[in-house]
């Protein structure tokens, strides 16, 4: 049986993690775990810090990378820079999201 190592089990809890910082940005940060200047001025406020940007924008571009085929728009790409980094991107966060399934499914037969 496969049983994953380092690898899997990092991607497996980060992509956990970052589709929940996707859905639930607003929660979050209304909540106050960013920390009370994030909670009172919102997350693009210049107190806010970029511990709590960053993670929102590294959440936010791996669902964009895994979702970002399934919604492009050639019609709106005259210089093809989307197209590019869809090609470059998505493969990439496809590989982290199947490493990350893989994790879960073993996870999950284990219960």
């Amino acid at each position: 049986m496969w049983e994953p190592r380092l690898a899997g089990v990092a991607a497996g809890w980060l992509s956990v993690v970052a589709v929940a910082i996707h859905y639930l940005r607003n929660d979050i940060i209304g909540a106050g775990l960013f920390g009370e200047s994030c909670a009172q001025y919102g997350l693009y406020s210049w107190s806010c810090g970029a511990i709590p940007k960053m993670s929102v924008w590294m959440s936010d571009m791996y669902v964009w990378f895994v979702t970002h085929p399934f919604t492009y728009d050639a019609s709106n790409d005259w210089i093809g820079a989307d197209y590019a980094s869809m090609w470059m991107g998505s493969p990439v966060a496809y590989i982290v999201a199947f490493v990350a399934l893989n994790y879960w499914v073993w996870t999950l037969n284990r219960i």
